[in-house]
Parts: structure tokens; sequence; C-alpha cells
């Protein structure tokens, strides 16, 4: 079928989404409006999201309504994810990835960065967003990438459900807490493949310099207004593809051998040439994108 005949379903207004809402919650009583609004905010105008929402609060307390919108902001509700969840488990491989990716770190981000990003991890971006466009599950709006709030709870619940307890189980990390668990111990058999941590504002950490190189699958680490107290060398993992770090105090020694990095930004960091080995890498692997960009200059390879 022609894309340009296909019929886009919006979202419900705030008005239809409250009449829904309506229909299904209030039987009894009625509810202040600041729960309400919860309420709404949760299901951001999705009709299946307020008619279960709807059913279970039906009934019941404000104090249970205040309850149940707190526990669906951490664990989203079963019935309304395996509903969302068809159209994931429908995917192959390639989309998957590509889908939790951006569920759980890249929505909100530049299309075309993140692109590079996830090509960089052997993922093939030009199929794999197509798809994603088709099936709804994301869409692009200006050159930035966007997904509904329970498309994106949906996904990250599926990384959470890979090991709730135990984040080194976890093939993904964006969360600082999960990072520093992760920190903390000497797992033999790391899951963790992704680290995205891009915090609202400066977070100080101390990353000590084996902390990245125990993580032995790790393929993609973006650090965002993470600030270390330790400003000695880092090493990194050898599988390691793109690695982000704006204003970086540290300094990677030349033991360290990343042979498949594809990417490096360490902007506003203390850097002032490009480590060897990168120059070396450049032989090794067919496409070599680096930007360095050291307070007023910039080195620039490929």
């Amino acid at each position: 079928m022609d894309q340009h005949h296909v019929y886009k379903v919006e979202a419900l207004s705030n008005s239809q989404a409250h009449e829904l809402l309506s229909k299904h919650a209030f039987q009894t009583h009625q509810i202040r409006t600041d729960l309400v609004d919860g309420a709404l905010k949760y299901a951001k105008g999705l009709p299946l999201a307020l008619e279960v929402l709807g059913s279970l609060l039906c009934g019941t307390t404000e104090n249970v309504w205040e309850s149940t919108i707190k526990k669906l902001s951490r664990n989203p509700d079963k019935a309304i994810n395996n509903v969302l969840k068809v159209s994931f488990d429908g995917l192959d491989e390639n989309e998957k990835e590509i889908f939790l990716h951006i569920a759980c770190f890249f929505k909100g981000w530049a299309t075309e960065h993140t692109k590079k990003v996830l090509d960089s991890c052997d993922l093939e971006t030009i199929v794999g967003f197509d798809i994603l466009i088709k099936r709804s599950l994301i869409s692009i709006e200006n050159g930035i990438l966007k997904m509904h709030d329970l498309i994106q709870a949906m996904g990250m619940d599926i990384v959470n459900q890979e090991c709730r307890d135990v984040p080194g189980r976890r093939s993904k990390l964006w969360l600082c807490d999960d990072v520093v668990d992760v920190q903390s111990r000497d797992m033999g058999d790391c899951a963790v493949k992704a680290i995205v941590l891009a915090l609202p504002e400066p977070t100080e950490m101390r990353i000590n310099p084996d902390d990245f190189t125990k993580l032995r699958r790790l393929r993609l680490l973006i650090l965002h207004n993470v600030h270390s107290s330790f400003h000695g060398p880092t090493c990194l993992p050898s599988e390691l593809r793109w690695f982000e770090w704006s204003g970086c105090a540290h300094k990677i020694p030349n033991a360290a051998n990343p042979k498949k990095l594809v990417g490096l930004n360490m902007s506003k960091g203390n850097i002032t040439e490009v480590p060897k080995q990168f120059k070396v890498s450049i032989t090794d692997i067919d496409l070599f994108i680096i930007y360095l960009i050291c307070i007023c200059r910039c080195v620039f390879y490929v």
C-alpha cells in the first residue's frame, strides 16, 4: 500500500480521553481533579490504556488512585503491555534491538546521530527505522525520534525483565544507580552491552581505571553530565564501538586498545591529542569515524 494513503490514527484529545476514562472509572463517586489528571497523563491519549486504567480504578478510593498511579509510573500495567508487545514480538532481531535502544536511550535524540551510533553497533538502521515507523512504534518529527510514553515503558520493561534484581544481568543500563551497582560488583560474566547515562544535571561519580574493562561485552558507552572525582587514566573494553563522554577529565592510556571503536567524542575534556592506539586502529577497520573536540581545537578522521 502506498505510504501516502495510510491514515495515521492520532491519540485522543484531552477532552475525549477524559470522557473515555469517565465511562470506565466514575460509576460511584467523583475523584479529585489532580488524580484524574495523573491518570490522563499516564495514558497519553491511548484508548487501550484509558479503558484498562478506568476498569482498574472503578469503584476504588482516592488513596487507591494515588497509589496505583505511582505504581504504574514504575511498573507498566501487564494488560496494556501485553497488547502493545504484540507489535514488538513480530519484529526481527535487528528491529527489536533498534527499538529497545531507542526506548531505553534515544527517545528525543537527533535521528541522524542515533543512526550513526546504532550503525556502529552492527545494526541496520535504514531498514530498521523504516519498519519501526510502519509499525507505529516510533516516529520522526523535525529530525527528532519520537515514541509514545507507554510504548517506551514497554520497551524498558522488556529489558528490566532480563533480570530485575541484578542490573549486571541486563543488556542495557540507563539509570545511575544501576551503573553504580555494576561498578561495585566483580561479575565474571556481565551481560551489559550498552550504557547511556544522559543525566538532567551534573552528577558526581567515581569511575575507577578498570570499571569499564570489566564489562567485556560493552559496545556502547555514552555519559552526559557525568563528572568523576578520579582523574587517572581510564581503560576501555576491547568490544567497545562508540564512546561519548563530554567533559571527560580522564586520559586513555596507550595500553587500552578497543580495536573495533568507530566513534569517540570527548568534547570539552582535557585531551589534547588523539591517543596513539586510535590512530593505529584506523588501518584495522573499514569505517572509522572519530571526532574529538578539545576546548578550542578539533580533530576529525575518516
